[in-house]
């Protein structure tokens, strides 16, 4: 008899905590899908991805804690990496397909220290072959410094060419809108470390 009662009491207390996980793993469930409703109400979800550009002696290190803040809030996802070496090849690490919302590329120019107008010129390359290649039709930009400088010269250089993917949105962070100090002046080092700060070309 006082094995039948303590047996008793041993089922009821498994099904007490069988309710309680079962219960906890509803919610769990629940409050995922809610936070996933909300995530769809407060970003647009799209298959446009967006281009991140570093700046002036950038590297995808710059980009790094921007990205990880968009992944981490719901917001997109890093899809592809295009890397730019300083003869102007292209390789790609990733992909992007249609049926991906909010992809990320990350592009990364080895020589980072081109200016804008070189800058431009490989964005130019890279986006053609975006198309190309991925057929990819609009996209965004996000440009830092040097990249939010060489971004906005890439749309007034490109802005109609329908052989490009069209530009959909925007963003530019900290760009030097009112030129570099003091470059091209006819001061401006011609030899030693620093002249590597003024190698850019005149646009």
């Amino acid at each position: 008899m006082f094995y039948d009662q303590r047996s008793n009491k041993f089922r009821i207390l498994y099904f007490l905590i069988g309710g309680i996980i079962i219960l906890g793993l509803g919610f769990s469930i629940w409050q995922t899908q809610q936070n996933q409703q909300a995530l769809t109400k407060r970003f647009v979800n799209s298959n446009v991805p967006t281009l991140f550009v570093h700046g002036w002696s950038g590297s995808l290190r710059s980009e790094k804690e921007i990205v990880s803040s968009a992944e981490i809030s719901g917001a997109a996802t890093r899809r592809m990496i295009v890397r730019v070496h300083s003869n102007g090849r292209i390789s790609v690490t990733g992909t992007i397909k249609p049926w991906m919302k909010n992809p990320i590329i990350m592009v990364r120019m080895d020589n980072n220290r081109a200016g804008e107008v070189q800058y431009t010129h490989w964005l130019t390359q890279v986006t053609k072959m975006l198309k190309h290649k991925y057929h990819v039709n609009q996209l965004n930009f996000v440009g830092h410094s040097m990249g939010a400088y060489a971004v906005i010269y890439y749309n007034l250089l490109n802005g109609n060419q329908k052989d490009l993917p069209r530009v959909n949105k925007l963003c530019v962070i900290a760009g030097p809108y009112d030129g570099i100090m003091n470059n091209h002046k006819s001061n401006q080092p011609t030899s030693g470390p620093l002249v590597q700060l003024w190698d850019d070309a005149a646009n």
